[in-house]
């Protein structure tokens, strides 16, 4: 099942509208409109509708899992309004993550151009779901904490999504 139509799905469900998804996502019912007739979208929005209809993100991006989706959380508006004690943004996790090394190592351990790493650390570039998965499973965490800016450090334990199996982090060379 694709994203478009697992919002779809869900939506219908929870007897809900785009219209409310879209309240409650923060976006314009345009985007919502877009996605659920199949067009890509940035991960914040992708973790946005995932929380409003209270499902994993991982799950709602991954095409290859199929519905039903597994259990979510139990108040999704609340975890929206309600910020985390201590947010940290994407990119300090990211800067974090990598511990002082260079960013451009970790666009060459995952096969992206430097650019797209170092723009998405630099200017704040939120980078499109199938790069930031790529992502997060080279520097071993779930792309859903990484991307979701209220949730505090640490990374939780027991990622859902293992690390990237292409590439060993650190790439050889670098220390």
């Amino acid at each position: 099942m694709t994203l478009g139509e697992k919002v779809a799905q869900r939506l219908a469900d929870l007897d809900q509208s785009q219209s409310w998804l879209a309240r409650a996502a923060g976006c314009s019912q345009r985007t919502v409109s877009s996605v659920c007739d199949g067009a890509g979208t940035g991960y914040l929005i992708a973790g946005r509708i995932a929380v409003s209809l209270d499902v994993p993100a991982a799950w709602l991006i991954d095409d290859s899992l199929d519905y039903p989706p597994p259990n979510g959380r139990s108040d999704p508006i609340a975890s929206v309004r309600t910020p985390a004690p201590e947010p940290m943004t994407w990119q300090q996790k990211i800067r974090r993550l990598l511990g002082g090394k260079n960013a451009s190592a970790l666009a060459e351990s995952v096969g992206l151009p430097r650019t797209s790493i170092r723009n998405a650390v630099n200017t704040g570039q939120v980078p499109r779901v199938d790069k930031a998965i790529k992502i997060a499973r080279a520097l071993g965490v779930p792309a859903d904490w990484l991307f979701d800016d209220a949730r505090p450090w640490p990374p939780p334990s027991g990622s859902s999504i293992p690390p990237f199996p292409i590439h060993p982090w650190p790439p050889a060379g670098i220390t």
